[in-house]
């Protein structure tokens, strides 16, 4: 385990242990985080993910379409595999289940009744107590990442890259809607964001987790495991999402410090009491230097919020008065 994080293929190759490979080879490559016994038909809501789940069959269903869904609901949930105690409780199992399982190479093992299921929980404790350190280590880390934005004026790029590092992660992050959330971190697939607000945080290959802010979440941060990597676990996907929302109010703060700014800017412009030096410097720290020509749009009965996200690539100045708002902004090319 020193230079590599535990897999079902581990166990299935453990003397002790005598497991037996019914179906989904393709995914010994799973990574377990834990061995658990359920006799549930549904056990996902207490599941976090990577998770060996061990039965003696009674909450398998019998019929061959629910045994394809209960096979399925484990998969969705981030099991890493499903092992079935041999001669005990386990039904008939249809070709629909064994199909199920080699198409989304969910590994279904056989426990012989001679092995218990503890010794299953003993071997993935004794395997997962030796990567704990650096789980720990990992976490402090991340800890320390308040310490790197103060001291070393870090941009948020440099800072996501140096948490990837420590992590063993990938990270990305998006608004609800798909949109970057942050600048210099990428976005990550669509499919990987939850349709639920209470989904679970497993995803396959790692983890997605909202990122706080005032009034509901801000979006969703994502993490896939590294290849080559050594994951630090949840716990550390959980510090970074909290790194991630501390610079998502440090972002919105300045934004709306610049649109007050703006706002008064072209107040002063629109009165003619500001004098062309001190606009054109005005202008050029807000990020609208008059080096090029510009317009002046008036927008009536438009929500602030509607407009600020059409306006949200564009650099621009904007005005609100009664109904209207008045935009200053580059002449479209």
């Amino acid at each position: 385990m020193a230079d590599h994080k535990l897999t079902v293929e581990d166990l299935l190759r453990s003397p002790a242990l005598q497991l037996r490979l019914l179906a989904g080879e393709a995914g010994l490559s799973r990574s377990v985080s834990w061995a658990h016994v359920s006799e549930l038909d549904d056990p996902t809501p207490w599941l976090l993910g990577a998770e060996v789940i061990m039965t003696t069959g009674i909450g398998v269903p019998r019929t061959a379409a629910e045994q394809r869904a209960y096979l399925e609901r484990l998969d969705d949930a981030g099991v890493s595999a499903l092992a079935l105690s041999a001669q005990l409780h386990v039904p008939p199992l249809h070709p629909a289940f064994f199909a199920a399982a080699e198409e989304r190479g969910m590994p279904v093992l056989e426990v012989p009744l001679a092995v218990p299921f503890i010794a299953i929980s003993q071997e993935v404790a004794a395997a997962l107590q030796e990567d704990a350190s650096h789980r720990l280590g990992a976490q402090l880390q991340v800890f320390g990442a308040l310490h790197w934005l103060a001291s070393e004026d870090l941009d948020t790029p440099t800072l996501f890259k140096r948490l990837e590092r420590l992590s063993g992660y990938d990270v990305y992050l998006s608004t609800r809607g798909g949109r970057p959330l942050l600048p210099g971190v990428p976005v990550p697939p669509r499919d990987v964001l939850p349709d639920q607000p209470d989904a679970p945080p497993t995803i396959p290959g790692g983890f997605v987790l909202p990122v706080s802010a005032p009034g509901g979440p801000a979006g969703h941060l994502v993490a896939f495991e590294r290849e080559g990597a050594r994951p630090a676990g949840l716990a550390v996907v959980q510090h970074i999402a909290t790194v991630a929302a501390l610079q998502v109010a440090m972002a919105r703060h300045a934004r709306e410090t610049l649109r007050r700014e703006g706002a008064e800017t072209l107040a002063e412009l629109l009165q003619d009491i500001l004098d062309p030096p001190a606009a054109r410097r005005r202008l050029a720290r807000l990020g609208l230097p008059m080096d090029s020509d510009a317009v002046l749009l008036v927008v009536r009965g438009v929500h602030d919020d509607v407009l600020r996200r059409a306006l949200d690539d564009v650099p621009h100045l904007m005005l609100r008065r009664g109904n209207d708002h008045y935009v200053l902004g580059p002449t479209p090319s």
